[in-house]
């Protein structure tokens, strides 16, 4: 065959064309009828991705949301058996804290500003409202701010619960009677009490070992700079009681205020929340380190005080997390170690300083 021949009887090919997509009748998850159109995405009965199922030849990978009305909803019976159970998350546990702290430092702030209004006019030294305001009276009346601790925690529980009684919800959050032992209450609190005593001169060797120890690596000097830079960081004999009723005002308001408060936040709350994610070693941990960080603000005071001031906070944070998990997460024993260690601590200190 010539060339020429060739080119005249050239025969033009065509690749096969892609046939048209196949109409589906039905929809192969719950078989309703679909509309007769090309290209359908899904079914319009249950939302099923046709065009994933005609690409890939499998499902659509789904993450099934919990809606809120489903999270666990604890009955009567299980608010003291919920060891097994996840509760409120690991953010909840870190940031309800936070948002309460903020908003008690905002209660304080606004107490200040009530108390600076009414008294600026009939103070003729300004200095004195200042001393005021670092009094042992100011900073009593300032403690009734941390019931925030107490009332928000209590409040957010309540969706756990499915019959939320403030008896149903301080229950779940660890303060409740063991009616199957005698004189439980009781016994909680003797344990409190002797908690409170020894934890105080175990805190007051760690605060001694601390100070030796750093004053042995860097120095008197470090010493002198850290307790020089005291004053003005909350941390001054000044806010110490001068008399006896101001050493009774703040001794009742450690029992009544902060220990329950803190108690409940600190350990029923956000240990409580730890413990059911990260396990009981790590959320005892993080629950020190969280406590501390309220109680010793290193961008309110300088470094040398904030490194001699951390351990001793976070020693005492570390017992009252081993007790709270000795005595199988009842806050009792905590709540009065608590309040009675802070009342120790200020009592020693109006005696010796």
């Amino acid at each position: 065959m010539n060339d020429k021949n060739f080119e005249d009887d050239e025969t033009e090919f065509e690749l096969p064309k892609k046939p048209m997509d196949t109409l589906w009748e039905f929809c192969p998850r719950c078989g309703n009828r679909l509309p007769s159109v090309e290209n359908i995405r899904f079914c319009m009965q249950c939302g099923f991705d046709i065009q994933y199922f005609k690409q890939f030849k499998s499902l659509p990978s789904t993450i099934p949301l919990t809606p809120i009305d489903k999270r666990i909803k604890l009955n009567d019976d299980e608010l003291i058996k919920t060891k097994k159970k996840k509760l409120w998350g690991i953010f909840s546990s870190f940031g309800l804290p936070i948002l309460s702290f903020i908003l008690i430092e905002v209660l304080i702030l606004v107490i200040a500003l009530i108390i600076i209004i009414s008294l600026i006019f009939t103070m003729e030294n300004p200095s004195e409202l200042l001393e005021f305001l670092t009094s042992p009276s100011f900073i009593s009346l300032a403690t009734i701010a941390e019931l925030i601790f107490f009332f928000i925690p209590i409040w957010y529980v309540g969706r756990y619960i499915q019959h939320p009684t403030f008896n149903n919800r301080i229950k779940l959050l660890g303060i409740f009677n063991n009616e199957n032992k005698d004189n439980y209450i009781l016994k909680e609190v003797l344990i409190g009490l002797l908690f409170a005593v020894s934890a105080y001169f175990i805190v007051n060797l760690v605060s001694v070992l601390t100070d030796l120890t750093f004053g042995a690596i860097f120095g008197p000097e470090f010493l002198e700079r850290a307790y020089g830079s005291a004053e003005g960081t909350g941390f001054t004999t000044d806010m110490l009681a001068s008399n006896i009723l101001e050493l009774i005002l703040m001794i009742v308001m450690m029992i009544l205020i902060v220990g329950p408060s803190e108690e409940i936040m600190f350990r029923g709350f956000t240990q409580k929340g730890w413990d059911r994610h990260i396990g009981q070693k790590w959320a005892l941990i993080c629950t020190a380190i969280l406590f501390t960080f309220f109680h010793v603000i290193p961008i309110l005071m300088p470094t040398e005080l904030f490194l001699l001031l951390f351990p001793p906070y976070f020693v005492i944070s570390l017992m009252l997390g081993a007790l709270y998990i000795w005595r199988k997460e009842n806050l009792i024993a905590c709540i009065v170690g608590h309040g009675v260690y802070n009342a120790v601590a200020i009592s020693i200190a109006f005696l010796f300083f």
